[in-house]
């Protein structure tokens, strides 16, 4: 309850020197989840960039009817795809809410409402940026960029994951009969809920972020969020455990397909398979070049050449090849004019 010196709570105390303000279970359970946010610092500084965006868009009445114009817009267009259904209620036009530290399902009710006009949102940003005046474009420039990092998206998916569990919750705690007992179930089963979606959920949350990075052009992770996803992986993926090389690993992103996921990843592990371990094969291998293709042999094609090369550079393993199995392999080939196996034999 506010208003220690003029509000609700100071008639109260007039009256009543003694009373004891206590928070409703609600509000309790929002001050919770803002203090639990602000000692995640990739959170804090979350709706630290939410607050500032909404705050750029929403800023005059000009730019709140360029934004429902753009919502429009883009409801009209994704009707025509047939990627929204139609009936009584839907495809209403909104606009971005404001999260309140104090107002119960604010901040569930603003990441909907953000990720709802998405492209509404930022055409308005980019309107700004081009059109706007002194520090006006700078600023909706860095709430643009914010808005369309991948940090910035999969921190909204996740955030509207835990907050649309605890939303329940909290439409619960708000009703005017309250039953204890009730309340104590839904809270456990919250519990509940939040537990499964940090055991089995970031898969298919990660699939989402990456399907909606995909429809609006987004960068997708950096090698180091990859990095930090993939040591998450590998915990709960016992088998790579038997994994003994690079070799292995990149057959087993390929074969999960976990290589789509890990893009970054899989490209890197390919090219230190594909990278020689130094530049010195290479230096051999343009040495060995003048050595075979001399003056004499200059119209020497480019798959024949090759071929010289690969058995020069390779020597060490050349040496090991049956002279006999060559010939019986050439021989085998098309029928011959010279018979290579008798004429070997009688040899």
């Amino acid at each position: 309850m506010r208003g220690e010196w003029s509000g609700l709570q100071a008639l109260f105390l007039n009256e009543c020197p003694y009373a004891y303000c206590a928070h409703c279970f609600a509000h309790r359970l929002q001050l919770a989840l803002i203090a639990a946010s602000r000692d995640v610092i990739s959170v804090y500084q979350f709706f630290s960039k939410l607050t500032f965006i909404v705050n750029i868009i929403t800023s005059s009445a000009k730019r709140h009817d360029q934004l429902q114009a753009a919502h429009l817009a883009e409801i009209e267009r994704l009707l025509e795809l047939e990627e929204l259904e139609t009936g009584k209620g839907k495809n209403q036009i909104d606009t971005v809410k404001r999260a309140g530290d104090t107002r119960w399902g604010s901040h569930f009710g603003s990441l909907n409402s953000l990720l709802n006009m998405y492209n509404a949102s930022c055409s308005v940003l980019q309107t700004v940026i081009k059109e706007g005046k002194g520090a006006q474009r700078g600023e909706a420039d860095k709430a643009y960029d914010d808005m369309t990092s991948f940090e910035f998206v999969h921190v909204l998916h996740i955030m509207i994951q835990i907050l649309g569990i605890t939303n329940d919750l909290c439409q619960a705690l708000q009703r005017k009969s309250q039953d204890i007992l009730n309340d104590m179930h839904l809270v456990s089963n919250t519990k509940i809920l939040i537990q499964k979606l940090r055991d089995d959920g970031w898969e298919n949350l990660l699939q989402q972020v990456l399907l909606f990075c995909n429809n609006h052009d987004i960068e997708k992770l950096n090698l180091k969020s990859q990095l930090n996803l993939f040591l998450l992986e590998i915990k709960e993926h016992p088998q790579l455990d038997s994994l003994k090389s690079i070799s292995d690993l990149c057959r087993w992103l390929a074969e999960t397909e976990k290589g789509e996921i890990y893009y970054l990843i899989d490209r890197l592990v390919r090219l230190v398979l594909t990278l020689p371990v130094s530049t010195a094969t290479a230096e051999r291998a343009f040495s060995a070049m003048k050595l075979i293709k001399t003056a004499l042999r200059n119209r020497m094609e480019d798959d024949y050449l090759t071929d010289s090369l690969i058995v020069y550079v390779e020597k060490g393993i050349a040496k090991e090849f049956d002279i006999d199995s060559i010939i019986d392999e050439f021989a085998s080939k098309k029928d011959r004019r010279s018979l290579l196996k008798i004429w070997r034999t009688n040899k």
